[in-house]
């Protein structure tokens, strides 16, 4: 800038002056762009924390007692941690069908093992079973979470895709079974419009699990004595069977019993820790 080699001339004066206004600008550039993909490096997380903003006013506003002030927490902390608290149904909008369907091959495997679905009971064809995939939702359940209460009439079927849930039956404190990846339950529930024999819940740990509900089926006849259903029907008989008479490993049943803390909130209204228990905590 003129320190070593001074400009003599006018047009030397002028170029020197040139150049200085370029370097400005440059250096202007060049700081903008940085402050730009700083910003846009964390808009997701701003978003996320506006939205746990939100919530927690809400909470606040309706006095919830601490035990579901965790759990709420819990799942958009889990939700973000994951995925950036982008729902999968957004991250797979765009893409086209054909590589839609391939995504949702395991979804396929995992519905080909519910009975109704079953290719050995439809003449060898998963043709149902992939055009019923399309449908398919993700849900997530935060510990101490109620997936199905007992004698609730709620048409959902319901595949375990990752974690665990726990079955309760007769208004028993220990769970009488296990569900793990793959495992399925309300699959008559979904045909029928029955109630629930049992409930299900998540233990302490966040349990993602696949749903269905009955539009996915469209034009498909529910017949009573067709082999799908036969053969939906006995199966849920030896689950009913097995689960009366199931014992919980003392491994299992560790991961079963309450974690969270349920505390008496310090505030004029009462609340019981079964209470807990019985709000669904559910993320679409």
């Amino acid at each position: 800038y003129g320190d070593s080699v001074a400009p003599v001339s006018e047009v030397e004066l002028k170029f020197a002056v040139a150049l200085m206004l370029a370097g400005a600008v440059v250096y202007a550039l060049v700081i903008a762009n940085m402050t730009s993909v700083l910003a846009n490096a964390n808009v997701l997380y701003a978003r996320h924390v506006d939205e746990l903003a939100a919530v927690t006013q809400v909470v606040d506003d309706r006095d919830l007692p601490e035990g579901l002030r965790q759990r709420i927490k819990l799942e958009f902390e889990y939700v973000w941690a994951k995925q950036f608290g982008v729902p999968d149904r957004h991250l797979l909008r765009g893409l086209p069908a054909a590589l839609r369907d391939e995504l949702a091959a395991p979804v396929v495997d995992h519905l080909t093992k519910v009975p109704f679905f079953d290719p050995n009971h439809r003449n060898g064809s998963d043709a149902l079973a992939r055009a019923v995939a399309r449908g398919c939702k993700i849900r997530v359940y935060v510990p101490r979470s109620t997936i199905f209460a007992a004698r609730e009439r709620r048409r959902e079927l319901v595949i375990v895709r990752a974690g665990a849930a726990y079955v309760f039956r007769d208004g028993r404190r220990r769970p009488s079974a296990v569900l793990r990846e793959g495992d399925f339950v309300g699959d008559v529930q979904f045909l029928f419009d029955a109630r629930h024999p049992v409930s299900v819940r998540t233990g302490a740990q966040v349990c993602e699990v696949f749903v269905w509900t009955p539009d996915v089926l469209g034009d498909e006849v529910i017949r009573e004595d067709a082999a799908p259903v036969r053969a939906t029907l006995e199966a849920y008989q030896r689950r009913l069977e097995a689960w009366s008479r199931g014992r919980v490993d003392e491994a299992s049943l560790q991961h079963a019993r309450p974690t969270l803390v349920q505390q008496a909130p310090s505030t004029k209204r009462r609340y019981q820790i079964g209470t807990y228990d019985h709000i669904r905590g559910a993320w679409e």
